[in-house]
C-alpha cells in the first residue's frame, strides 16, 4: 500500500478526532444504542402481531411485509445497538442506525403529509407511546448523532482496541 492510500484510509483521516468530538462520539453511542435496545426489548415483550398492525397502520406495504417487519425489525434494532455500545463495527452501526432513523423518518412524514393521524408512532411498542411529530424531531436528531458517529475516530471501543493492538502487531 502507497503512502497515499494508506493516509486516505487511515482511520485519523476519516473524521474530526479531537477529544470534544470524541466524547460526543461516546454519548451518541451510548444514547442511540439504549434507545435502539429498549425500542427492540420493547417490541418483543409484545406479540409481533401487534407491531404488524402498527406498520399497516401506515400504510405503506402489504400486510405480509408488515409482519416480516415486525419480526426482523426489534432484532435488527437490538443487534445495531449492543454494537454502538460496544464500538464493534462502529461505522457500519452508525450507517445503519441512520438509515433506520431516515426510513423511520420517512414514515413518519409521510403520515403528515396523508393527513392520517396516530396515536402513537409504534416506535417503543406497549412500553412509551410518543406522538409521531415528536419522533419526527427526535429522529432527525438521532440521524445527526449517527453521522458524527460516522464521522469520529472512536474511543473506548472494540474497534479502537482492536485497531491498537494489529497496530502493534500483537
Amino acid at each position: 500500500m502507497d503512502k497515499e492510500t494508506e493516509v486516505k484510509s487511515s482511520p485519523e483521516k476519516r473524521g474530526a478526532s479531537s477529544k470534544p468530538f470524541q466524547f460526543v462520539s461516546v454519548f451518541a453511542r451510548l444514547l442511540i444504542g439504549i434507545v435502539l435496545i429498549v425500542a427492540g426489548v420493547s417490541k418483543l415483550a409484545a406479540p409481533k402481531e401487534e407491531f404488524a398492525l402498527i406498520i399497516q397502520a401506515y400504510n405503506l406495504v402489504s400486510p405480509s411485509t408488515a409482519l416480516t417487519l415486525a419480526t426482523f425489525l426489534p432484532w435488527l434494532e437490538l443487534l445495531i445497538g449492543y454494537s454502538l455500545l460496544a464500538g464493534y463495527v462502529l461505522r457500519l452501526a452508525a450507517a445503519a442506525s441512520g438509515v433506520l432513523f431516515i426510513a423511520f423518518d420517512f414514515a413518519l412524514f409521510s403520515l403528515k403529509v396523508r393527513g392520517i393521524e396516530l396515536p402513537s408512532c409504534g416506535c417503543f411498542g406497549a412500553s412509551f407511546h410518543p406522538e409521531p411529530k415528536i419522533m419526527i424531531g427526535v429522529d432527525f436528531i438521532l440521524i445527526i448523532l449517527s453521522l458524527i458517529i460516522f464521522r469520529v475516530q472512536p474511543i473506548w471501543a472494540l474497534d479502537s482496541w482492536a485497531g491498537q493492538r494489529n497496530n502493534h502487531g500483537e
